[in-house]
């Protein structure tokens, strides 16, 4: 057994320790054998010691042991006359071996057992270095990392994703949490074990009650305190409401000194992030097909409708047939403007606000040409949490929707309201001292009969509601209309109550249709789960 490169040293000590040293030197290759007179300057030295050896003279092996204490627990080999040390005597003061320096063919009796001694330094040292090799990545490494027996249960669980790994030792996943994918995780563990082969980035939910153990937000408060300020973070836009955070493992089978498959490790890794983006990404694919759709298809047939009617001009000299170019290219504005809406909105809030709702909904009811129709908004509205642009854009799409397929009667409704006037035909709002006076005996116009539109807040749940006296909307299209492209008005695009349910997704919100609560019957839009809606402490009048 022969040491061939070390960057430690043998030391020898006492009187005559030189020529020790010299004896060891002949009789050890790759070893540096050093002769120390001072044995009480052994405390102080730097670089790595494999053994100190205590050659004859008076100094006692205890005091020896205890000047070579602080050089971590060095190996102490006593080489003294047998009348002058006992063996016993040496081992019970700390020495780690003893070779009797008056024996035969001593030296070389000594040379064998300081390299057996050095070579155990080494592996104890390679031992100890791999453990704390094997204590970092448990410790400290962001995967969630987990050795299991041969029948699935822990043997050794990662800090990383959770703060007392003993909890999950000796368990299976299924003894941890009793439900369909933990039996799927250990019939995959089974079948690591006995079949020998490995499972690969396999993609899986992460089980309920290991959420937070499998999510990068508990990922970034484990090691919080050593990230810096700059240091990038999970992007929780990414995230739609209620998603499920998935995870890919792998497992491989793990032997025993014999070679037998003695259990198994794996790793898995949160990969909740990634499928998010893939998601968004998606959502973007399927709004540039839908983009394509429209303008390959919907936009082409009010641009054939100018074309055809701008030749008609050229052949019969009519200007006559103009306002019907102008009526197909308005209709081409309005296509786009809806196009982009698609395109440009997504399912993305970045920035939303408490939002005073009551003053919204006036803002947007001025933006549409809504004919005869009313707006009453019943009650305060209080605020919403929201992003007020695409809000506003979401009101405007409803009152435009109500209108367009107003109600065949002219009637309106009663009680504790607050009333706004309709607008004028030509699309400008009503003088501000017209806006609020009852409505009840507003005549229908020539363009079209009366509509009155509710706004107000659910009396059973957080939320609002945008109701019409309208026709309604049967129960069985209710999910219909809400569909790229649905109309049954000439006036409609097709696009308004899908872009209503997209905004009202973005905000995470949902969004249902029922009857409204009217003896005129009518559609009646809900919009549930709004955040942080505040009754108004001003009721207007």
């Amino acid at each position: 057994m022969t040491i061939e490169s070390t960057d430690g040293v043998v030391l020898v000590v006492e009187q005559p320790s030189d020529e020790v040293a010299s004896a060891l030197g002949r009789s050890l290759d790759g070893l540096r054998i050093e002769s120390v007179t001072d044995y009480s300057t052994l405390g102080s030295r730097t670089g790595t010691v494999d053994c100190v050896v205590v050659g004859p003279g008076e100094t006692s092996v205890s005091t020896v042991v205890e000047a070579v204490r602080p050089l971590d627990e060095v190996p102490v080999v006593v080489f003294r006359p047998s009348t002058a040390e006992r063996p016993t005597a040496a081992l019970d003061a700390g020495a780690s071996d003893v070779v009797p320096a008056d024996g035969a063919d001593a030296v070389r009796l000594l040379a064998h057992r300081v390299e057996a001694t050095v070579d155990r330094r080494h592996c104890e040292r390679e031992r100890a270095e791999a453990t704390n090799l094997l204590d970092a990545l448990f410790e400290r490494v962001p995967l969630h990392l987990y050795v299991k027996d041969g029948e699935g249960r822990h043997l050794r669980v990662s800090h990383a994703y959770t703060s007392d790994p003993s909890k999950y030792i000796g368990k299976t996943d299924f003894d941890l949490h009793e439900s369909e994918e933990s039996a799927r995780t250990y019939a995959d563990d089974r079948y690591v074990v006995q079949e020998n082969e490995p499972i690969l980035y396999k993609r899986e939910p992460v089980v309920q009650n290991d959420r937070a153990r499998f999510s990068v937000d508990d990922l970034q408060r484990h090691y919080a305190n050593a990230m810096s300020d700059d240091a990038p973070t999970v992007d929780r836009d990414l995230f739609e409401d209620g998603y499920d955070g998935w995870v890919l493992t792998s497992k491989v089978p793990w032997y025993d000194s014999d070679g037998e498959v003695a259990g198994l490790i794996g790793v898995t890794v949160d990969v909740s992030r990634q499928e998010a983006y893939r998601s968004r990404l998606e959502r973007q694919n399927r709004r540039l097909e839908e983009f394509a759709s429209v303008v390959s298809h919907d936009l082409r047939n009010p641009l054939n409708v100018a074309t055809g009617y701008l030749e008609l001009v050229r052949e019969t000299g009519s200007l006559d047939y103009l306002d019907r170019v102008a009526d197909a290219h308005e209709r081409i504005d309005e296509l786009i403007d809806d196009i982009l809406s698609l395109a440009r909105g997504g399912n993305d809030i970045d920035d939303p606000a408490d939002v005073p709702l009551d003053a919204l909904v006036r803002d947007a009811w001025k933006t549409v040409r809504t004919r005869s129709a009313t707006l009453k908004v019943v009650g305060p509205l209080g605020s919403v949490r929201a992003d007020e642009t695409r809000l506003r854009e979401l009101l405007e799409n409803l009152f435009r929707n109500s209108v367009e397929h107003g109600s065949t009667n002219n009637r309106t409704e009663s009680g504790d309201s607050v009333e706004h006037g309709a607008r004028p035909a030509d699309g400008h709002s009503a003088p501000d001292d017209a806006q609020d006076g009852p409505e009840s005996d507003r005549p229908s116009t020539e363009d079209g009969e009366h509509v009155v539109v509710r706004v107000g807040r659910l009396d059973d749940r957080e939320g609002f509601y945008v109701a019409d006296d309208g026709p309604g909307i049967p129960e069985a299209e209710r999910e219909r209309v809400f569909e790229q492209g649905v109309t049954t008005s000439p006036y409609g695009t097709g696009f308004g109550l899908a872009i209503v349910r997209r905004i009202a997704e973005a905000h995470g919100w949902s969004v249902r249709i029922v009857d409204a609560d009217t003896d005129a019957g009518g559609a009646r839009f809900e919009f549930c789960g709004v955040r942080d809606v505040s009754a108004s402490t001003d009721r207007t009048t």
